[in-house]
């Protein structure tokens, strides 16, 4: 009995420490959400985080707008199983379930411009080195520099430089790289130019045509 009890405050605590982090949104069968609330929360706290993959999808699909917080967590819990697992396969699904989640969490609740921007991060940490999805990581990179004009963040540039060296005519990379050089902060400025050094010819010769290929456009 004693032990039902401790659960039972347990459980209560749990959820609302969850509740403090905004207003939630509780569907019809309110009990069986916080279950889930509470069961999730101390799947992914313990360490658990394939166990806490069911009673999370529970209210993603039960209750979507619940609270922002089930979003944030799941693209922990996904980001988690994704660095962790040894199957590629696995390994792409956990990946594109991150993916998913900035998605709808923007739908839902907006953010657009932090939502843009951790799209545009984590397709950076996933797929950087995968050449197929360097277009499209391109692209989130591009939505998110426009969804906050221009102001993606000092510790972004280095990584939309590498994936416009990557997509993006010599031309193009050395006109974003001199809009990059005078709004990124000194702490980063080597990291920028170690991407554009490597990527770009920077002989006389070269820089020269640049400049003039720009002066004409």
């Amino acid at each position: 009995m004693q032990r039902i009890i401790c659960l039972t405050v347990f459980l209560m605590n749990s959820v609302t420490s969850l509740q403090a982090q905004g207003q939630w949104v509780w569907p019809n069968d309110t009990s069986t959400a916080r279950e889930k609330v509470a069961m999730y929360d101390d799947y992914m706290k313990a360490g658990q985080l394939a166990e806490s993959v069911l009673p999370l999808q529970w209210l993603l699909t039960h209750a979507p707008d619940l609270n922002p917080s089930i979003y944030i967590n799941g693209i922990k819990i996904y980001e988690g199983l994704a660095a962790t697992t040894e199957h590629d396969s696995l390994r792409s699904h956990y990946q594109q379930r991150v993916i998913d989640l900035i998605d709808t969490r923007q739908a839902i609740f907006g953010e657009t411009k932090g939502n843009k921007i951790r799209k545009a991060y984590y397709g950076y940490k996933f797929w950087s080195r995968t050449g197929d999805k360097h277009a499209q990581v391109h692209q989130w990179f591009l939505e998110a520099h426009h969804a906050t004009n221009g102001d993606i963040g000092d510790h972004m540039i280095p990584a939309m430089m590498h994936m416009i060296c990557k997509t993006q005519t010599p031309e193009a990379s050395f006109t974003w790289y001199l809009r990059f050089v005078q709004q990124i902060d000194a702490v980063r400025l080597p990291q920028l130019n170690r991407i554009a050094f490597s990527c770009l010819d920077w002989s006389c010769e070269a820089v020269a045509l640049l400049w003039e290929q720009r002066s004409r456009a």
